[in-house]
């Protein structure tokens, strides 16, 4: 994160030209056999792709039939800015969840 800054800070258009990037984390692999013990807050997906809601679906629901005790994690609806300058919002839509408390 503190790299992305730094050429931010040197490279005036570079902020507009990673806008439509993908800006992902990869962790460690967990350890098998537990996924009680995975840090799962919600899985997302980016509005207007049905096949991005349809995966975070099935995740959903693999999920809580994985856990025990059963855990519900929420689905939450990501619409990203539409400009550098916008305003990104996160929407958890009751509707679209297929696991529910």
């Amino acid at each position: 994160m503190r790299a992305r800054a730094l050429l931010a800070a040197t490279h005036p258009n570079y902020a507009q030209q990673v806008f439509h990037d993908h800006n992902e984390m990869i962790v460690k692999t967990w350890t098998p056999g537990q996924p009680n013990s995975l840090p799962i807050l919600a899985f997302f997906y980016i509005a207007g792709y049905s096949e991005g809601l349809a995966d975070a679906q099935y995740n959903q629901r693999d999920f809580y039939n994985s856990t025990h005790p059963k855990l519900v994690i929420p689905i939450i609806r990501l619409t990203p800015a539409a400009s550098l300058n916008g305003r990104a919002s996160f929407t958890y839509v009751e509707a679209e969840q297929v696991v529910k408390p």
